[in-house]
């Protein structure tokens, strides 16, 4: 990761910090790619709702955060559906403490499956089968903790290979769910 996402990671807790959600900017992007996997270009206000709440929309604070988390939206959308699968894990740079940005994995993991179960995904046997194994696997993610033993490099390397497989499951996830979507489409027209 570069200082420029590290900025957008810290732009983005600070304005959700300003109005008080409930989440950080880590849980905020996996809730976001959650709801963009089922709903394909995705519903922005019912992302907002359940980031920013139902706060007073012509409070500054508030829409300083609906800005930020707009761009951060449309950046989402731009990178799920770009077909170089650039999307990044708004998550802590790499020079920040490994358990910090632990933290902010399992956040974001979080953030994925309630942005699943917001946009409609009630059981994970739904998805089709390569993409139920993966929230499988990102459900175990979300639980993880972190036992700071010796071995720093080989801890690096395994959670950037977590990141990685999170990242490329995304895909999986968004490209099987919205091809299926698109399947039912055509059927129904014909």
């Amino acid at each position: 990761m570069n200082q420029e996402k590290e900025l957008a990671f810290d732009e983005i807790d600070r304005c959700l910090e300003k109005v008080d959600a409930d989440v950080e900017a880590a849980e905020a992007h996996g809730t976001l790619c959650g709801i963009l996997c089922i709903h394909g270009q995705g519903d922005i206000n019912l992302w907002l709702s359940q980031i920013v709440g139902d706060q007073d929309p012509r409070d500054l604070r508030v829409k300083e955060a609906q800005s930020v988390l707009m761009d951060l939206h449309d950046e989402a959308v731009e990178q799920l559906n770009d077909g170089n699968y650039e999307l990044q894990l708004l998550l802590r740079a790499d020079s920040a403490p490994l358990d910090d940005r632990i933290y902010d994995l399992t956040q974001w993991c979080q953030g994925f499956l309630f942005g699943l179960a917001a946009a409609g995904i009630k059981d994970l046997s739904s998805l089709p089968e390569d993409a139920e194994e993966i929230m499988n696997d990102i459900v175990e993610i979300s639980k993880a903790g972190y036992d700071s033993t010796p071995g720093e490099e080989a801890n690096e390397e395994a959670y950037s290979e977590v990141v990685e497989y999170i990242r490329l499951g995304v895909f999986i996830i968004y490209n099987q769910y919205n091809m299926a979507l698109n399947e039912a489409a055509r059927t129904t027209i014909h």
